[in-house]
């Protein structure tokens, strides 16, 4: 992908295309690296972020899962002691 330098006060800068921004996911903050002469741009994130929205409602259920197998485990035949 061809980018054109733009000026920016007594900087140049990139403009990323949406098509970029979209693979990426959206960030505020990024690590600029200078690898094998080439220009690394990589996003910075909060830590964590994101994972409130992927284990949402994994607890609850990692619970019943428990509570049902140790239900399965118990038979009417069982004896039981206190």
């Amino acid at each position: 992908m061809e980018l054109k330098l733009i000026q920016i006060g007594n900087s140049q800068g990139i403009r990323l295309p949406k098509a970029v921004l979209d693979e990426v996911g959206p960030f505020a903050v990024a690590d600029l690296q200078i690898k094998d002469g080439a220009l690394v741009i990589t996003p910075k994130r909060a830590p964590r972020q994101g994972w409130e929205e992927e284990f949402k409602g994994f607890g609850q259920a990692a619970e019943e899962k428990e509570l049902l197998a140790d239900l399965e485990q118990v038979t009417p035949e069982e004896d039981w002691t206190w």
